[in-house]
């Protein structure tokens, strides 16, 4: 079985599509502590991300900006809790991305593409 460690080391081009359900925790199991602020951190080859879950709101955040260059990159709500989900940047490495891009209703999306140095908004659609 390919590790994610191959697969980044061995440049390996694979598209993958994830989904994320209510599997995400809300509270920490030892300590019963709130986990709303769970981070989702994008690899490379995840163009898609699919969220079918409940949770309390958490970050979707994009792979680096150089690493996705040339790609187009998806994430799509179809269940959503009672908080956001926002796509942000990966430690700021993009130039002039929005402070946020909140996803906060079933089928809200958005659409980008990475030149290696800008995050562009292709297409977004967010229901009212």
């Amino acid at each position: 079985m390919e590790t994610r460690y191959a697969r980044e080391t061995a440049e390996v081009v694979v598209e993958q599509i994830t989904h994320i359900t209510d599997v995400l925790p809300t509270t920490d199991g030892l300590t019963g502590e709130d986990r709303s602020d769970y981070d989702y951190y994008m690899a490379p080859w995840e163009t898609t991300v699919i969220i079918d879950s409940a949770a309390n709101d958490f970050d979707v955040v994009l792979p680096p900006v150089a690493e996705a260059k040339g790609r187009l990159y998806t994430v799509a709500i179809i269940t959503y809790g009672s908080d956001a989900v926002a796509v942000i940047d990966y430690k700021d490495d993009s130039e002039d991305f929005p402070a946020t891009i909140a996803l906060d209703a079933n089928y809200d999306r958005v659409l980008m593409y990475s030149d290696g140095i800008h995050w562009w908004i292709v297409k977004d659609m967010f229901t009212a």
